[in-house]
């Protein structure tokens, strides 16, 4: 029954889940306990998802191709802030460039500790033992902060989706939204991009900063952005070699993991209690209940003692012996005191 009110209130809003245990259990819980129960035991799978893994549960054997994949979700919280949950996907690469068996670490945490975090993750699906390793991520600095700590010879990728979406910039700045020449020239320079040379892209754009001065600042923009990431925009070249050129196990992580339980309507959290909920979405979502769930359910049911009260050696009266100066007063038998 703990464990049926864990998941539950991992997988809905916990007064819906006391509604469940009640229908389906005849277990009457406030939406409180409910709250209490699943908050603990997450807070104590955070802890348990950072330990080195043991050799049993490491994947095996080591996958040929496995491909990385960070970003973030925004949570709404009690402090009035959107803080963001960051995600690191890791699943295997097919032959044909598809992505299989994903799993997740997650955690609202600021980029370098995220990364040391993520760590076990990583040795549990033995990516630094795998033959070739890409990483799939938006343009976040972050992001590659974070790739060059798990694994640093990873071959990075820029997400197609939101290099798409910075190359539209200038040309929307320039044709206008929604017009035909903006259309027919996004739809030119995306396709080159994808298919193509992406120097004829960059050349593109220089010609349209120097033909439309009065656009230049946000045409030349996007011409550094990309060329700061020239190396990550080989997509004919990463398409040949069969590598994911969409970061689409990683975007899916946002709803997968984050969104479906915590940015549900009107839902706001305590910052303290975002991280247990992501582990066990992790937990959940991982396919790993049946292994975590055991040690969780054992270290919550182990008693807890409070230590004795420690008192001041000065207060301590050696037992037979009074204080200077001090008497008893004899005591009044019981049978004489008043009723």
């Amino acid at each position: 029954m703990h464990a049926h009110t864990v998941r539950l209130g991992a997988w809905m809003p916990f007064e819906r889940a006391a509604g469940e245990m009640a229908l389906n259990h005849g277990i009457h819980l406030s939406k409180e306990q409910v709250r209490r129960k699943t908050e603990q035991a997450g807070a104590v799978y955070e802890q348990a998802q950072t330990q080195a893994p043991s050799a049993d549960a490491c994947v095996s054997p080591v996958p040929q191709r496995q491909m990385m994949s960070v970003d973030g979700a925004m949570v709404n919280t009690t402090s009035g802030e959107w803080r963001e949950v960051k995600t690191l996907t890791i699943a295997q690469v097919q032959p044909d460039g598809s992505s299989v068996q994903p799993s997740y670490f997650s955690r609202m945490a600021e980029h370098r500790v995220f990364a040391t975090l993520a760590e076990a993750e990583v040795l549990r699906r033995q990516v630094q033992r795998s033959a070739e390793v890409c990483a799939v991520a938006d343009g976040a600095d972050y992001n590659q902060a974070v790739i060059d700590h798990l694994c640093p010879p990873a071959e990075r990728i820029l997400d197609f989706f939101h290099a798409a979406e910075h190359l539209a910039l200038p040309l929307r700045a320039v044709y206008g939204e929604g017009t035909e020449p903006f259309a027919a020239n996004f739809q030119q320079q995306r396709r080159e991009l994808r298919d193509g040379d992406p120097d004829h892209v960059l050349a593109a754009l220089s010609d349209l900063a120097a033909q439309h001065p009065a656009h230049a600042e946000i045409i030349n923009a996007t011409l550094g952005y990309f060329t700061k990431r020239r190396d990550q925009i080989e997509y004919t070249a990463f398409k040949a070699a069969h590598w994911p050129i969409g970061s689409g196990s990683g975007e899916a992580a946002h709803k997968v993991v984050v969104e479906t339980r915590l940015k549900q309507a009107g839902m706001r959290w305590a910052v303290p209690n975002v991280n247990p909920m992501v582990a066990l979405r992790n937990m959940i979502c991982n396919d790993r209940w049946d292994e975590a769930w055991p040690a969780v359910a054992s270290h919550l049911c182990q008693p807890r003692r409070s230590p004795a009260p420690t008192v001041p050696d000065r207060d301590i009266v050696p037992v037979g012996t009074l204080p200077s100066g001090f008497k008893l007063k004899p005591a009044t038998p019981w049978r004489n005191m008043p009723v």
